[in-house]
């Protein structure tokens, strides 16, 4: 049987080289969690969108746009566990004056899938038993903003994503080489470069950022394995 090589486009988020995949790939997961487990509120990685599509159980979800404040959804003592998040922070942002804080709620049942655009912060709780397929990737709409942020902090990402682009995708490897000089300032979301490595580095790991035992905080009263 023959094996077909995921596009270029969806190894963007890998943190590995494209041609030396671990046996579960960087930048999908099936994740599992009982009731109150989840996710904190986090930005995917590398300016990801992603999706989930849920198989067993019901998630509570919270979404906000990019130009969301950082300290309005992360206070201090709020902790970093979901049921944390919902317990604490969700009462204040749901009732804000300022509709621009207000989340974009939704309960997400078994057959449903949820589209995360990139740079949207989101926090997701279990109701009960969850089981779920989440898959995070480069949409051409925003390969500007992934491959700036790639190069940026994944040089030897970039370089070996070059490559493939050059082979199979020619004309976003002609895009690439026309932002050679473009900072990447010019295409990140209101969260600072310092602000989404944190993220990265708590989060990594699927649309939802839901913990599977391969990063972030790991499994906990708070987490999904």
């Amino acid at each position: 049987a023959s094996t077909r090589r995921p596009p270029a486009s969806a190894a963007m988020c890998s943190s590995s080289s494209p041609g030396d995949q671990p046996e579960r790939p960087p930048h999908r997961w099936l994740v599992l969690g009982p009731a109150r487990s989840g996710t904190g509120i986090h930005i995917d990685p590398l300016g990801t969108s992603a999706w989930n599509a849920l198989l067993l159980g019901h998630k509570c979800w919270a979404l906000f746009p990019p130009c969301t404040p950082r300290e309005k959804l992360r206070p201090s003592g709020a902790g970093k566990e979901a049921v944390s998040w919902w317990a604490r922070v969700y009462p204040s942002l749901r009732d804000a004056a300022e509709p621009r804080l207000r989340p974009r709620t939704l309960l997400q049942a078994p057959g449903e899938t949820v589209f995360v655009p990139g740079g949207w912060w989101h926090v997701v709780l279990n109701l009960d038993t969850a089981l779920a397929v989440t898959h995070n990737f480069c949409a051409r709409a925003s390969f500007d903003r992934v491959w700036l942020r790639v190069r940026e902090g994944k040089p030897a990402l970039a370089a070996a994503l070059a490559s493939r682009l050059a082979a199979e995708e020619p004309l976003l490897h002609r895009r690439a080489e026309e932002l050679a000089e473009v900072p990447p300032a010019c295409c990140s979301d209101s969260s600072s470069s310092e602000d989404e490595g944190e993220d990265e580095g708590e989060e990594e790991g699927g649309g939802e950022g839901e913990e599977d035992g391969g990063g972030g905080e790991g499994a906990g009263e708070g987490e999904e394995t």
